[in-house]
């Protein structure tokens, strides 16, 4: 399939708060992926064509985390209750 040249062709629904847990879930799961390669977590080593770096991919996956973590936020915002307690009572 050729690459697309604009956006203008592609059409979609906005991301629900169910796709971005979702995502939230995978991104967790390469970041303790990464934490568990144990003494090798920060080596570069070549994987294909190319050097991998994983303290650098982990440094990208903790920002993706926050990302959608406020992107979540903002699709399902958090409420919070308070209770006064009132001293007349």
């Amino acid at each position: 399939m050729a690459d697309i040249t604009s956006l203008s062709s592609l059409t979609g629904d906005d991301i629900t708060a169910d796709e971005i847990t979702g995502l939230l879930k995978q991104v967790r799961l390469n970041i303790a992926n990464i934490m568990l390669e144990g003494k090798n977590g920060a080596r570069v080593h070549k994987v294909a064509d190319r050097m991998r770096d994983r303290a650098k991919e982990l440094d990208a996956l903790l920002r993706q985390e926050t990302y959608w973590q406020e992107r979540l936020g903002q699709i399902q915002p958090t409420i919070e209750v308070t209770v006064y307690d009132d001293p007349s009572l």
